[in-house]
């Protein structure tokens, strides 16, 4: 995602949902951020949803288990490195005698990180909310829904 197909100025709106940012490193977290605001049109919108570094800071070592059916069961775990500020989730999932484990890492920004990235790429916050009905964000929000504008 950090070089899009799309000639510059071609959108009105870019939405990145259900935390489908962050996944990279922080030089490559930049260039997406510069590519979101590089196709969006002067005036144009962005809704960028992602996880709330204060919540993920209160989940760290949580473990979660979840009964699929009668011999399937998927456990959770959250795993915050202060140091990388990446979340890493490690689920198992569990069939009668069989187990997988499945892990995603993701860098996890503070409201000020995020507010000087889009900054430094042309974009401005206008909004930002703790889930998509718009809800105020708080330290406990499990994300951070921000709308952001692209002005010359």
């Amino acid at each position: 995602m950090n070089c899009l197909p799309f000639a510059d100025n071609s959108f009105s709106w870019v939405l990145s949902l259900f935390g489908s940012f962050g996944y990279h490193d922080d030089h490559d977290n930049i260039l997406v951020i510069k590519e979101i605001s590089r196709v969006l049109k002067l005036g144009g919108n962005v809704l960028l949803d992602i996880w709330n570094l204060h919540k993920a800071v209160i989940l760290n070592g949580e473990k979660q288990r979840y009964q699929i059916s009668d011999n399937e069961y998927v456990t959770q775990r959250y795993e915050y490195n202060a140091s990388s500020k990446r979340m890493i989730i490690r689920r198992w999932f569990q069939l009668y005698d069989t187990e997988r484990e499945f892990a995603i890492s993701f860098r996890v920004y503070s409201q000020e990180e995020i507010t000087d990235l889009l900054m430094s790429s042309g974009l401005t916050i206008s909004n930002i909310y703790g889930g998509y009905d718009r809800s105020e964000f708080t330290p406990q929000s499990r994300n951070m829904v921000i709308i952001g504008v692209k002005y010359p």
